[in-house]
């Protein structure tokens, strides 16, 4: 089975988030969220559970019962807001003694192929209880702000910290994990942190590895994306349409006469005539007026420029 933690507010990614829960932010034809439904379908996952808090009749209304993504989906109710440990701990009584995939909400991994969670379990069996997506990420700055994964002699996972201050290695973790069910009996013995004083999946994780349970890291195909801020998004999306080769993704409404160069025009936005776009998203429901425009993202409430260095 899967599993997609979507309960968070997304506060550093306002005003976005103001009207849309963090997962639904579009990503070319689909919201991030929808990226990560359609790779579990790919592994043969059909039943997938979302956690739903902040905003949550919003992604039941967008997602529905998954039908249109092939799988069915079920939504559990975050009832704390105290961290990620406990909002997989929810999930606990609709697992039913099986292994599952997880996603972190507002993660997207560029040519997600999961095979390797599921062929590194099969492989070490039953001596992978836990395993980790990981890449290589040589700059400190980037691992000081996610968390940082430490291996052993024997390649098996002996840490995870979360926002290290000191940074040991170059393996971060993509918030992406296939964990058994031993992992909530590891999650009821998690303390608070003292980072957020909150219940971390990280500290759970290395409560598990305490136990004595082994937890497998999984380098996963391509560059895992953290959707924290606007300039996320916009930075994403772009770099999407530059791999499909292409100038321009247009599902909303372009005026005779605008200019796009390297632009997103998403469905439920509009582009009026005397408009030049250049490296600019434009996001449903955003009205962008005749003028020249570049590394900008437009949404509802009008523009964000600059959004940070792409």
């Amino acid at each position: 089975m899967g599993a997609i933690l979507a309960a968070g507010r997304g506060d550093r990614i306002k005003p976005l988030s103001d009207e849309l829960p963090k997962p639904l932010l579009p990503l070319l034809e689909h919201p991030i969220i929808g990226w990560q439904i359609l790779a579990l379908r790919e592994l043969g996952i059909t039943d997938v559970y979302v956690v739903v808090g902040y905003l949550g009749d919003r992604l039941r209304a967008a997602l529905g019962d998954g039908d249109r993504f092939g799988v069915r989906l079920h939504y559990v109710e975050q009832t704390t807001r105290d961290g990620l440990a406990p909002a997989v701990g929810q999930l606990e009584p609709h697992v039913a003694g099986r292994s599952f995939v997880l996603f972190l909400g507002d993660i997207y991994i560029d040519l997600l192929d999961l095979a390797p969670l599921v062929e590194l379990r099969a492989e070490h069996e039953p001596s992978a209880d836990v395993v980790l997506a990981v890449s290589r990420e040589p700059d400190p700055a980037v691992l000081r702000r996610n968390f940082e994964v430490l291996l052993d002699a024997e390649g098996r996972v002996r840490a995870v910290r979360e926002k290290p201050a000191v940074v040991e290695g170059d393996l971060k973790g993509s918030g992406l994990y296939r964990f058994s069910p031993e992992i909530f009996e590891s999650i009821r013995r998690t303390p608070r942190s003292e980072l957020r004083g909150e219940f971390e999946l990280t500290d759970a994780i290395q409560v598990h590895i305490d136990r004595g349970f082994v937890v497998r890291p999984a380098a996963i195909a391509g560059r895992d994306w953290n959707i924290s801020a606007p300039h996320d998004l916009l930075a994403l999306n772009l770099e999407m349409l530059d791999q499909r080769q292409e100038d321009r993704f247009v599902a909303g409404r372009v005026a005779p006469g605008a200019v796009l160069v390297r632009s997103v025009v998403l469905a439920g936005a509009e582009v009026a005539t005397g408009a030049h776009l250049e490296n600019c998203v434009a996001l449903p429901g955003a009205r962008v007026p005749a003028g020249t425009w570049s590394d900008t993202l437009f949404h509802r409430g009008g523009a964000l420029v600059p959004v940070g260095d792409l």
